[in-house]
């Protein structure tokens, strides 16, 4: 069976510990701490104390825990890692004095990351990873000593939830009337605020979070009520709206007697399965300028108006899609970045003012950074989110881990393209990568 074990590596010498401030090596911020609902330390008790490695996640690829005992028969190739990087000296580079010591075929995969000129001629590595195997097991370790990489690039989450009533059952089969007169009196939001001491037991959260979601009447779907759910949330992508949406799933299966979302709660919370989303399309094949590398500086974004939707019927063709209603929910803009034109389709089920990007967004435009504020938030959130993925989907090979953490890879259902996607607010961008854009197309 496959473990990994995900870690910070503590070195003391190099922690500053100043107000706000942390060391380029060796030491977490306050935020980072708050990553995991159950950190696990382990030190080498030796009399000088060179650090600690402090286990954020520990799962099997099933996604069950480790458990303590198992964690702990592996803490010494944790802790010989933290003092073979602690203790690299003579300028030598991190990744040289790592394979150096990490070799076949006791590990495997030894890698990493930028290294960092500290006190002493020392050159630590913002992380490394290796493997090896123990028994019948095969461990995937990774370990950080830049707290910057760490909370960019720690992909492991968690969200706790507090409901506006328990037990939950309480809100389901109701009419507006039945739930205004006997279950809204019962709503106590102070009450659910003051349990998030309880949830946290000791173990800080990274966010805790008012989230909104829709009740309605079952066959009365004008019939509305807000319900406020309390999220406590561990680690930076415990703050994506599809995670917030897949907790709160998850917590309706694991307290409810009605557990299958689809058939039952649907009806009354419908938003627990909807993420109003977009697919973006950028035209990779339209360069203006061509760099001195394999991608174009500059993009062109004339459209050709005859022809552009045409475009559907090559990029959606043999999935038994209704072509005509994608297109009706096609529209096309550029963007500032590299001048990109794209076609932009909004999801089938998208709600009221979300059907379109133009609906979506109002007061979109090209308009430049130093300007951005002059665009309501929302549109500035989606801009900075779909350009961040097509920077990434430019160079995507559709394999091994996403560029960032907080993006995950879907094909497209009934298409070939595989797409970046990542949620803003409530909105889920996808963007389609440009392999998968110039395979189509046989570029």
């Amino acid at each position: 069976m496959k473990k990994y074990i995900k870690a910070f590596g503590v070195i003391h010498e190099f922690a500053n510990n100043g107000f706000s401030s942390v060391a380029a090596r060796g030491e977490l911020s306050e935020i980072s701490k708050t990553y995991s609902s159950n950190v696990r330390t382990f030190d080498d008790g030796a009399a000088v104390d060179v650090g600690q490695v402090k286990v954020f996640s520990a799962k099997q690829d099933d996604g069950a825990e480790l458990s303590d005992t198992d964690l702990q028969n592996q803490s010494t190739e944790l802790l010989d890692a933290l003092s073979a990087v602690a203790t690299f000296t003579d300028g030598d580079t991190g990744l040289n004095q790592l394979e150096s010591t990490y070799t076949a075929p006791t590990y495997d995969n030894v890698d990493a990351g930028q290294d960092a000129l500290m006190a002493g001629d020392q050159h630590i590595p913002s992380f490394i990873t290796f493997e090896y195997t123990s028994g019948t097991d095969d461990y995937v370790v990774t370990i950080w000593f830049s707290n910057s990489a760490f909370e960019s690039e720690y992909d492991e989450w968690e969200i706790r939830v507090i409901p506006p009533i328990t037990p939950i059952d309480n809100m389901y089969g109701k009419t507006l009337a039945q739930m205004n007169s006997s279950v809204v009196p019962t709503f106590n939001l102070a009450t659910q605020v003051n349990s998030v001491a309880s949830v946290e037991n000791g173990s800080p959260s990274t966010y805790t979070e008012v989230f909104n979601l829709l009740w309605q009447e079952e066959g009365t779907p004008n019939n509305t009520l807000p319900t406020q759910w309390v999220l406590v949330g561990y680690g930076p992508q415990a703050s994506t709206y599809l995670n917030k949406l897949q907790a709160l799933r998850e917590y309706f299966e694991a307290n409810s007697t009605y557990a299958v979302i689809e058939a039952e709660w649907l009806e009354h919370f419908p938003d627990l399965l909807t993420s109003n989303e977009f697919v973006v399309i950028p035209l990779y094949d339209r360069p203006a300028v061509q760099a001195n590398g394999t991608l174009p500086s500059r993009m062109n974004p004339t459209i050709d108006p005859n022809s552009i939707l045409d475009e559907i019927d090559t990029l959606y063709s043999g999935g038994g899609l209704d072509l005509n209603a994608i297109k009706g929910r096609t529209q096309i803009s550029t963007m500032a970045y590299k001048g990109y034109a794209f076609l932009v389709i909004g999801g089938d089920t998208n709600t009221s003012g979300d059907e379109t990007w133009l609906s979506a967004f109002p007061d979109y435009t090209t308009v430049g950074y130093a300007n951005m504020s002059e665009l309501a938030q929302p549109t500035q959130d989606a801009i900075n989110a779909v350009e961040e993925l097509i920077r990434n989907a430019e160079t995507d090979t559709g394999s091994g881990s996403t560029p960032v953490p907080s993006q995950t890879r879907e094909t497209i259902p009934g298409t070939s393209m595989q797409a970046l996607v990542t949620s803003v607010n409530t909105l889920t961008m996808k963007v389609v990568t440009k392999l998968s854009y110039d395979n189509i197309y046989g570029n």
